[in-house]
């Protein structure tokens, strides 16, 4: 499973662990409870990616679930460079 996140979602999370002033240990719980829902929903399914966005960092949406045979194999690459 690929798990892939826009540059938007990485400056959120860090931005989030600096006004939390947690290091790394603040990150790790940022990335826990952000990849929560996955760690539980993906294994076992048909669930080839994941994608975060800022979005999702922010609660506003949760992580899009690509499933095999939704997304083109050049879809899933232009994921994976993002």
């Amino acid at each position: 499973v690929d798990l892939t996140f826009t540059t938007e979602a990485l400056d959120a999370i860090a931005a989030l662990a600096m006004e939390r002033k947690t290091g790394a240990r603040g990150l790790r719980a940022i990335m826990e409870s952000l990849l929560l829902e996955p760690m539980f929903d993906v294994p076992g399914s048909d669930v080839v990616s994941v994608h975060v966005t800022e979005d999702c960092v922010r609660g506003l949406e949760k992580p899009q679930y690509i499933r095999r045979g939704e997304a083109s194999e050049e879809e899933l690459q232009q994921a994976q460079q993002i």
